[in-house]
């Protein structure tokens, strides 16, 4: 009796239930349901900003909002996939984004998607303009904004070139305030200069949605500069004056002529001028055979006073030196000028002259020029010019290195480099005919294309036992280039800078200042008997032990006339 009960009281409850679900004519009726792609839609500050709400519905739907700065494209719609277009009504001026709710109905279920406008981005300088130090100096620039957190664009603007370096100011950053540095150097332009420090929102970066104008906002810092006021020489009385530092022994001598560049009237009358040429002095007599030899040598210092006391695009100097920079150590400067002041020298021979001309900067540098034709029987002469900055320091190892390597080995003596340059693989044929035309002339004696010991040019060192200490041999690398040029030992002055000249570079030095202060060629046994106080002196068979200093440019060879 209890289960008929039961079966009773079910097939009721399922009745009334079918009979909530159906229509009049018994059909059953669709419960409204609404499923959105997105909670949410975005719209930039700007009026007429658009945005989709898509949804699908069960039933047929009606739309609205209450926002007055907002309205929608649809207000009702069949059931299936719709889709509303909002559009703000009205730029949103305000900092802040302001928010509305779209409420989708239908038989008394509602749903709703937010619409978020964003408020008006603002970037607002703190100062609209700032003025640096003529010296130098470091700003901070600074602005307020409501923008996101890394999203504007920092940018310099300048007619006078970028002076001024622009760098984050993390420690000043807040969540409205934003700072960066503009570090600015020394004006030397002798005019004042300007520019700007371009604050720019764009709205890719601020996350807003596409129809947006490119650029959301862009304020803008004006920067200014006076010039600084640069040292000028005055007194220009003592250019040219030219002073005997020493008077060869042996025969005419050979003429040593040294000045300076980037020196003013100031350091000539205090005697820096003076003491830095005296210092470049002894640093090319340092090595043990540049002192042996130093009596044949005649040395003159011919003052030049430069209008400012500084080497640089900004300045200007008796012989307009300039350093390349960049890793390079090249240097280039007025060759033309350079002989004038040399020919001040009434009472040598300039075609015979070593002109060592001493930069006024602790930049490390150093280049050559060699190659000057006689100007009326175009052939070679020894005149060489090398230019040299005091290097760290007037009394530092490296400015008497280079001095040596630059002056006493290219200059004097037309020796190779001995090294091998970045980037330089096998020597290349121009360059092998360069050379080939120089070793007849006398210089590059200390590199050669052979890599059996016994054809090189200094066989005959190589198979003298008094030499076994040097190591003498043919070491591939050499000229610059790693590979088809050869030279005599593992290290040596033209190498790294950090030992003395190796034996084959010593009997060019000794035969070019011989043949020029007595007009003689010395000869093979002069050479040796001369050599024999310097075998074993100095180490030539590692570099492993030794601080290494940087390669040089190649020497430059000119191939024109002197004047």
């Amino acid at each position: 009796m209890k289960k008929i009960l039961y079966i009773l009281l079910s097939a009721l409850t399922a009745l009334a239930v079918l009979a909530a679900c159906s229509d009049d004519d018994g059909e059953v009726e669709v419960q409204p349901r609404f499923k959105f792609d997105s909670s949410s839609v975005t719209l930039s500050y700007s009026q007429g900003a658009q945005g989709v709400i898509t949804f699908a519905s069960t039933t047929d739907w009606e739309a609205a909002t209450t926002a007055t700065w907002l309205s929608i494209s649809k207000t009702a719609g069949k059931a299936g996939t719709s889709s509303i277009v909002v559009s703000a009504l009205s730029a949103n001026d305000a900092n802040q984004p302001r928010n509305a709710e779209v409420s989708v109905s239908s038989k008394g279920v509602t749903s709703t998607v937010m619409v978020t406008q964003y408020g008006h981005f603002y970037i607002e300088p703190l100062s609209d303009a700032l003025t640096a130090n003529p010296d130098g100096d470091t700003l901070s620039v600074c602005i307020r904004t409501n923008a996101p957190v890394g999203s504007i664009n920092v940018s310099w603007s300048s007619d006078d070139g970028n002076w001024a370096s622009l760098s984050l100011n993390s420690k000043a950053s807040s969540d409205s305030l934003r700072a960066i540095y503009a570090i600015v150097g020394r004006n030397l332009t002798g005019g004042k200069r300007s520019g700007q420090v371009v604050f720019t929102l764009f709205s890719s970066n601020a996350g807003v949605a596409q129809g947006s104008s490119p650029i959301l906002c862009q304020a803008a810092v004006s920067l200014s500069q006076e010039a600084a006021e640069i040292p000028r020489s005055v007194d220009f009385s003592a250019d040219k004056r030219v002073t005997l530092l020493q008077q060869a022994e042996v025969g005419r001598g050979v003429p040593l002529v040294l000045m300076g560049d980037g020196f003013m009237d100031v350091d000539i009358a205090d005697g820096t001028y003076s003491q830095v040429m005296n210092q470049a002095m002894e640093n090319f007599f340092s090595e043990p055979i540049m002192t042996a030899l130093r009596p044949y040598f005649s040395v003159y210092q011919v003052d030049a006073v430069s209008t400012h006391g500084q080497i640089g695009d900004d300045y200007v100097t008796a012989f307009s030196t300039f350093m390349q920079g960049g890793g390079s150590t090249y240097i280039g400067g007025d060759e033309n000028t350079v002989i004038k002041y040399v020919e001040a020298v009434t009472d040598i021979v300039a075609d015979d002259a070593l002109a060592l001309v001493i930069l006024n900067s602790s930049d490390y540098a150093g280049t050559t020029y060699f190659g000057y034709t006689d100007d009326d029987t175009g052939k070679f002469v020894d005149f060489a010019i090398a230019y040299c900055p005091v290097i760290d320091s007037l009394t530092s190892e490296r400015f008497r290195q280079v001095v040596s390597h630059e002056a006493a080995g290219h200059g004097l003596s037309k020796l190779a480099d001995e090294y091998v340059s970045s980037g330089n693989g096998r020597v290349t044929e121009s360059e092998r005919q360069q050379i080939v035309m120089m070793q007849s002339l006398g210089w590059y004696q200390n590199i050669d294309f052979h890599s059996d010991v016994s054809e090189t040019s200094w066989a005959d060192l190589a198979t003298n036992a008094d030499y076994d200490v040097e190591q003498l041999g043919a070491y591939e690398g050499a000229g610059t280039f790693a590979s088809g040029l050869y030279r005599p030992t593992i290290n040596s002055m033209m190498r790294h800078n950090n030992t003395g000249f190796n034996a084959p570079s010593r009997r060019s030095i000794f035969a070019r200042v011989v043949r020029t202060a007595t007009g003689s060629e010395p000869t093979s046994s002069d050479f040796l008997s001369f050599d024999s106080q310097f075998i074993g002196l100095q180490d030539f068979t590692s570099a492993s032990n030794k601080s290494l200093c940087p390669s040089f440019s190649a020497p430059v060879f000119v191939g024109r006339s002197m004047r």
